[in-house]
């Protein structure tokens, strides 16, 4: 831990901290370890970038319903081209409509990502 102070200015001190001061290894940047980067956000980019546009709310379709054992999200995304665009992809059940969603957004992602088209 470094700590600076200013002597004109003793309420101005600044703190720099670094991978060695904390023992710590350095955190690799990616989306696994950012949890604003879901598959839901990770799939909306996918998209934009397979459709070369900014999205609309036409582009993704999802419909969220409860069931006896929770919710369960089906997405589609019908902004793709050719037969991507009627394809549905149905997520586990979850607690929750937040998780049933993000779920159904993994699924859709690792498809339209392992094609290697």
């Amino acid at each position: 831990l470094h700590i600076s102070k200013n002597n004109k200015n003793k309420r101005k001190a600044s703190v720099a901290m670094d991978a060695a001061d904390t023992g710590l290894a350095p955190l690799e940047v990616g989306p696994v370890l950012n949890p604003a980067m879901n598959s839901k956000v990770l799939l909306n980019n996918a998209v934009m970038r397979l459709v070369k546009r900014p999205l609309t709310k036409e582009d993704i379709c999802k419909n969220t319903v409860l069931t006896p054992i929770g919710y369960q999200c089906t997405l589609s995304l019908p902004g793709l081209p050719d037969e991507w665009g009627g394809l549905e992809w149905a997520g586990e059940v979850a607690s929750s409509q937040k998780v049933a969603e993000e779920n159904a957004a993994r699924y859709a992602l690792e498809a339209i990502t392992a094609d290697p088209v």
